[in-house]
C-alpha cells in the first residue's frame, strides 16, 4: 500500500436534480508523477482550455515546487512548468492575465527575507507558455502566505493571504492585502485583524474600485467566523462583518453580485455541534455586508463550499466537497444550482456548447492506492453555464439557518480555541488557545475515524495565551499519513474542537 496524490480534472455537462445526485462527466484527466502532486486552483482560459496551479513533489528541483499546467479544451496537457528554489514553494491561486499570460500567487521558502525558515508571499508572472517574466516575494522575517490573486483594472494585481510578520507580536496571524503595479512592485499593503488569528482566503476587486475580502476571524464575533472586509481603492477599511455560529465557520470564496451585494461560501459547524459534521454555508449580503439570507446544505459528515458564482438567471452555482455520501476518506465533489434566494433547484439545465465555467473546485484529501489501482483525491470540477432552467426550484431539501437564540450548547467561557496555522500544513503547525483562568487542560489530536493520535497537552496550566506545535507524529513518534485531523481542547466536561489538514 502507498499514499499518493494526483491532480484530477473533470468537466461536467450540468444535469443535476439536486445537491447529492451525480453529474454527467464529459471527460476527466489526471496529472502528476511518481510522487505527491496536487492542485489548489483552476481557471478556464480564453482559448477554452484550462490552467491549473498547485504543488508538485514529482518534478522540479526541491521537495515542493509551484506546479503550473496548461491544457486544451479536453484536458490534454499542452505544457507544464515548475517554479521555485531550494526549499518549499506552493501555488495557491492562478488567473489568466489580459496579455494572455498568467499570474500565480502562493508561498515560498526559497526567496524573500526568511529563506529556508519561513514562507513569504510568492507572486509569479508568466507569458502564454508559462515562461517566467518576473517573480516577487513579499513579507518579513516571519511566516507570510498568499492565497488569492486577481489582476486589477489598472493592470496591476491584488493579493490576499495571511501574515505573521506585520501583526501583533502576541498574535502573529493577520489578514494580509497587497496591491502591486503591473510589474509586481508594491504600491501599498494593509493588514486586518485583532487580538487572535485572522486569515485571508479570497479577494475580488469591486465595481467601485475597492476590494472585498473573505476568510476567517478569531478576533471578532465567535471563535472562528466568516469574515468580510470591504475596502476602498487604497485598502482602507470601509466596513467589516462577521457571520457564523459558536464554533468553526470560515469563508472560502466571495463574489460581488449584480445588485451590488456579495455572495460568499465556505463551511460551518452549526447546531447541534459535531466535530465530524460540517455543512456548506452560503451567505447573501447587501452592499454594506448586512445579511439578506443565508443557507446551509449538507449531510451527516463533512460538507464544505469551495467556490460560488452568480449565474445569468440571477441564481447561484456552488461547488464543494462532501463525505456525507461516502464513508471513505475520499471526497466526493458536489455541485449545486440555486435560485436567487439560495433554494436548491430541481430539474435539468440546457447548457451552451462553448462558454466559460461557472465555478471551480480543487481539494486534496487522503487516498490509499495500490500499485494496480489509482484513486485520485485532488479534484477539480468545472461546469458549463445553463441557458435555461426547465423545471422549478424547491426548498424542502434546504436546512435553514438557526438564529443565535436557538443555540443550545454548554458555555466554554474560560477557553478560546483558534484555528491552527498554517492550515493545510506538511511540516508542523501551531495550535493556539487562550485561558481566562488557571485550569487543567487536555489537548488531543484525533484522526477522521475518531481514533486518538497524539496527546499534545495534559496538565494544569496558568491563565493566558498558549501555543502548542504538532509535528505530524503520533504518540509513538511515527509520522502519520495525510488527511483530515481534529484537535480537541478539553476542560472538565467542556470540549471545543477544530479540523486541520495534513499534507505530506
Amino acid at each position: 500500500m502507498r499514499f499518493r496524490y494526483l491532480l484530477f480534472l473533470a468537466v461536467f455537462l450540468v444535469s443535476l436534480p439536486g445537491f447529492t445526485q451525480a453529474q454527467n462527466i464529459l471527460w476527466s484527466r489526471t496529472y502528476g508523477g511518481s510522487s505527491w502532486d496536487w492542485s489548489n486552483s483552476v481557471q478556464q482560459t480564453a482559448d477554452g482550455g484550462y490552467i491549473l496551479t498547485g504543488v508538485t513533489t514529482s518534478f522540479g528541483g526541491s521537495s515542493e515546487d509551484v506546479y503550473l499546467i496548461k491544457t486544451d479544451s479536453l484536458g490534454n496537457t499542452l505544457w507544464s512548468r515548475t517554479y521555485g528554489g531550494d526549499y518549499w514553494d506552493k501555488g495557491w491561486s492562478v488567473q489568466q492575465t489580459t496579455d494572455g499570460g498568467y499570474i500565480v500567487a502562493g508561498a515560498t521558502m526559497s526567496f524573500g527575507l526568511a529563506v529556508g525558515l519561513r514562507y513569504d508571499v510568492y507572486l509569479i508572472k508568466t507569458d502564454s507558455l508559462g515562461d517566467t517574466l518576473w517573480s516577487r516575494a513579499y513579507g518579513g522575517s516571519e511566516g507570510d502566505v498568499g492565497r488569492s490573486v486577481q489582476q486589477t483594472a489598472d493592470g496591476g494585481y491584488i493579493i490576499v493571504g495571511t501574515t505573521s510578520s506585520f501583526s501583533d507580536e502576541l498574535n502573529p496571524d493577520d489578514i494580509y492585502l497587497i496591491k502591486t503595479d503591473s510589474l509586481g512592485d508594491t504600491l501599498w499593503s494593509r493588514t486586518y485583524g485583532g487580538s487572535s488569528g485572522d486569515y485571508g482566503v479570497s479577494v475580488q476587486q469591486t465595481t467601485d474600485g475597492g476590494y472585498i475580502v473573505t476568510g476567517e476571524t478569531n478576533s471578532f464575533g465567535n471563535a472562528g467566523d466568516f469574515y468580510l472586509i470591504k475596502t476602498d481603492s487604497l485598502g482602507d477599511t470601509l466596513w467589516s462583518r462577521t457571520y457564523g455560529y459558536e464554533t468553526s465557520d470560515d469563508g472560502r470564496c466571495i463574489q460581488q453580485t449584480t445588485d451590488g451585494g456579495y455572495i460568499v461560501t465556505g463551511s460551518t459547524e452549526q447546531p447541534p455541534y459535531d466535530i465530524f459534521d460540517s455543512d456548506v454555508y452560503l451567505i447573501k449580503t447587501d452592499s454594506l455586508g448586512d445579511t439578506l439570507w443565508s443557507r446551509t446544505y449538507g449531510g451527516s459528515s463533512f460538507d464544505v463550499g469551495r467556490s460560488v458564482q452568480q449565474t445569468t438567471d440571477g441564481g447561484y452555482i456552488v461547488t464543494g466537497h462532501t463525505e456525507s455520501e461516502d464513508p471513505s476518506p475520499i471526497y466526493t465533489i458536489t455541485l449545486t444550482k440555486l435560485d436567487s434566494l439560495g433554494n436548491a433547484c430541481i430539474g435539468e439545465f440546457v447548457t451552451s456548447t462553448v462558454s466559460s465555467p461557472f465555478c471551480i473546485i480543487t481539494y486534496p484529501s487522503t487516498a490509499v492506492t495500490s500499485p494496480s489501482s489509482v484513486i485520485t483525491d485532488c479534484t477539480t470540477e468545472v461546469t458549463s453555464p445553463p441557458t435555461q432552467v426547465t423545471n422549478v426550484c424547491e426548498t424542502t431539501s434546504i436546512k435553514e439557518d438557526v438564529s443565535d437564540n436557538q443555540v443550545n450548547i454548554q458555555s466554554v467561557d474560560i477557553i478560546k480555541l483558534y484555528q491552527n496555522y498554517p492550515n493545510p500544513f506538511n511540516l508542523e503547525t501551531k495550535i493556539k488557545y487562550n485561558l481566562s483562568q488557571p485550569t487543567w487542560v487536555n489537548l488531543t489530536i484525533y484522526n477522521i475515524l475518531g481514533q486518538k493520535v497524539k496527546v499534545l497537552t495534559n496538565e494544569l496550566q496558568t491563565t493566558g495565551m498558549k501555543s502548542v506545535t504538532w509535528d505530524g507524529k503520533d504518540n509513538s513518534g511515527r509520522t502519520v499519513s495525510s488527511g483530515i485531523y481534529v484537535y480537541k481542547l478539553r476542560i472538565d466536561k467542556q470540549v471545543v474542537s477544530k479540523k486541520m489538514l495534513l499534507l505530506k
